[in-house]
């Protein structure tokens, strides 16, 4: 049985510190534009990985397309249109295969980064909003965002992600916070990695036990003010260390 096809845009971002929203990356694609952001990349090797999976796909019915551009320059590709089932159908390996080809995927319909793709700079995620991302945010963006967590949600939770697969998360608690900073030190490695949950030093906030960004895994009575949280996002998002006043509890091995 035929499966409805989602469209998705690959493209390359450039090696530069150059803000890269999606939507303005597309639309001057769609103009015949190289958007600031871009570079040209070659296209083999990922039309050679959609020609064995859209072998495999067919058989089961499944509806496959794709178009280079330009077409008579596949090693000098501005962007590869596809037309698949939609990822969340599609198997880990053909995900894998396409990680490692280092591209964005840029979902149409959606009008967003595929998830487990890099942004150009930074993506911001709020707990009941996951499928709205905000883009490249700024230090002075994070104010307003941060202030959008309500403790009334089922999931009070912000997380900051940047293109080396690296990120700060926070989880509310009765008008304080439970933070995490995460190094991921082999992108598209998850076991090379170490992630650190924050307290003060002199451990003034270990109070009431609160469940941790993904309820359920673990407990912790590590929480920080407001302030202190946003520091240590704008710290991440300016591409600061982790701010050592405070104190850092490696949690890996709780996360293996």
């Amino acid at each position: 049985m035929s499966q409805t096809s989602t469209t998705y845009y690959l493209w390359k971002w450039a090696d530069n510190d150059l803000p890269g929203k999606p939507t303005d990356v597309f639309a001057a694609l769609m103009r015949g534009e190289l958007h600031p952001t871009l570079q040209v990349f070659d296209a083999r090797l990922l039309l050679q990985l959609l020609s064995r999976t859209a072998t495999r796909g067919r058989s089961r019915g499944e509806e496959w397309d794709w178009q280079v551009e330009p077409a008579s320059s596949p090693e000098q590709a501005r962007f590869v249109f596809l037309a698949c089932p939609g990822f969340r159908n599609l198997k880990n390996s053909f995900y894998r295969s396409l990680l490692r080809l280092g591209l964005a995927v840029y979902a149409e319909q959606e009008a967003q980064i595929v998830r487990a793709f890099p942004p150009k700079l930074n993506r911001f995620l709020l707990g009941q909003n996951m499928h709205r991302h905000h883009y490249d945010v700024t230090a002075s963006d994070l104010p307003v965002l941060l202030s959008q967590i309500h403790p009334d949600w089922s999931d009070p939770f912000a997380i900051l992600e940047d293109y080396r697969d690296r990120f700060v998360q926070c989880y509310a608690h009765r008008g304080k916070f439970c933070l995490e900073w995460r190094e991921n030190f082999t992108p598209k490695n998850d076991d090379n990695f170490d992630q650190w949950i924050a307290s003060y030093p002199d451990g003034t906030t270990t109070e009431e036990a609160v469940h941790h960004v993904e309820p359920g895994r673990h407990k912790t009575t590590e929480l920080l003010r407001f302030g202190d949280v946003l520091g240590v996002f704008q710290a991440f998002v300016r591409g600061k260390p982790r701010p050592m006043k405070y104190r850092w509890r490696s949690i890996k091995k709780e996360l293996q």
